[in-house]
């Protein structure tokens, strides 16, 4: 499908999920779950409570799709609810909503020596690691630095995306985005030291 129909398609769903047709509103979804769930994963680290996240986000977003004004992208306005839905979660929940599941890693280490895909287990394992060690470094962000790193490192949202979605100026990102991969920078040195 051409990208210029691929819109069109979209805002005529939006226009009628809008009107309350739960249909659209259900094929507006479809298009943007994974991309939304896997943001969400990013700032939870864990599958069963992004999509618990997710889940809820398109609850929200049903239920007050009438008051999108189109002044944003669909995407960026879910993804807005998206990140106060996680707020409220973190607010909530006990600090296992911030620990690496490290999803694959068991079953990894469980493979024959070669994987269906002709992967060696021990570096399927390995990087499996290192992708939990720099999820759980992520973690240790404050909300704000996690935000950013996600939406603009792991989503590939520009800055100026970004500072719509957040609510802050596009410097204020930049700042926030610098500070958070110093941060990381210092943290993950021990995974690139020999």
């Amino acid at each position: 499908m051409h990208t210029n129909s691929a819109h069109i398609g979209e805002a005529q769903l939006i226009s009628k999920a809008r009107e309350g047709d739960a249909a659209a509103f259900n094929s507006l979804t479809v298009l943007h779950i994974d991309r939304l769930f896997n943001a969400v994963y990013r700032m939870v680290s864990n599958h069963e409570d992004a999509g618990d996240i997710v889940q809820e986000t398109f609850l929200r977003a049903f239920r007050s799709v009438s008051s999108f004004k189109g002044n944003s992208s669909f995407y960026t306005w879910i993804f807005s609810i998206a990140i106060n839905t996680v707020i409220s979660e973190r607010r909530r929940r006990s600090p296992r909503f911030l620990t690496c599941s490290r999803p694959g890693l068991e079953a990894a280490l469980e493979v024959p020596a070669r994987d269906a895909e002709g992967q060696d287990p021990v570096n399927t394992a390995e990087r499996c690691e290192t992708l939990c060690q720099i999820q759980d470094a992520i973690n240790t962000l404050d909300e704000q630095a996690r935000t950013v790193v996600v939406l603009r490192d792991i989503d590939g949202l520009n800055y100026d995306e970004i500072g719509k979605l957040i609510g802050v100026p596009v410097g204020t990102v930049k700042s926030r985005l610098h500070r958070a991969r110093l941060q990381l920078r210092t943290l993950l040195t021990e995974l690139v030291q020999p």
